[in-house]
């Protein structure tokens, strides 16, 4: 309101989750249902707006952006490492429109209020991994390798030599997919940079590796 009685030509643009675009289906006709998912954006997880705030929107917002759940958290991250900004979900929203939609901000000044800074420390954690998952910052590999007195520290070596810093080891010395004389190990390793995988698994297989990538 305030905006617009300063200047009527501003464009007000409203953003929804997906999971919960019950504005976005009154007021512009968004087809998806409301689906009562889990939401990381739970300070607008709204199933019916209240009808004060639908005439509001009405004569002010001109319209609705609806934003998917990992554009939400990617905004999330973007903002903590980027800005130094701690935002929570509903709060970061505003950030994840403009990735989703950049054709309708491209060339204009764009405001965007970061509302709200209560986001549990867990949830915080668990979006930072996803995001260095997401950008290939943070891989899983599956390596076979002989089961003799340090192999597992030659291993551990070479990810050390290409910057890698390990997340998490596995050693399954027992795996039915292993030889008798071979052992498995599930390494989650945290990268400099999505490219960097490509080396690492390189300087692997010429210590005579088996080596492959697999989902986290």
């Amino acid at each position: 309101i305030a905006a617009k009685s300063i200047n009527p030509k501003i464009k007000i643009i409203g953003v929804q989750s997906v999971v919960y675009p019950s504005m976005a289906k009154l007021l512009c006709n968004y087809q998806l249902a409301v689906s009562m998912g889990s939401t990381v954006a739970e300070g607008i997880a709204v199933k019916t707006p209240g009808e004060l705030t639908t005439q509001i929107a009405k004569h002010f917002v001109d319209d609705i952006v609806v934003v998917t759940e990992d554009m939400i958290e990617e905004a999330i991250a973007l903002l903590l490492n980027i800005e130094k900004t701690v935002c929570e979900g509903a709060g970061a929203t505003g950030i994840a429109a403009i990735m989703s939609r950049p054709d309708l901000f491209l060339g204009h000044k764009v405001g965007v209020v970061l509302s709200g800074g209560n986001i549990d420390t867990r949830v915080m954690v668990s979006v930072l991994q996803r995001h260095l998952t997401r950008t290939g910052r943070m891989v899983r590999i599956r390596v076979e390798l002989p089961d003799n007195p340090g192999a597992l520290a030659r291993l551990t070596a070479i990810i050390a030599e290409q910057g890698g810093n390990i997340y998490e080891l596995r050693h399954e010395r027992f795996a039915a997919t292993s030889r008798a004389k071979e052992s498995a190990v599930s390494v989650d390793i945290e990268l400099k940079s999505a490219p960097d995988l490509e080396p690492l698994i390189q300087a692997m297989q010429l210590e005579g590796y088996i080596v492959r990538k697999e989902e986290i």
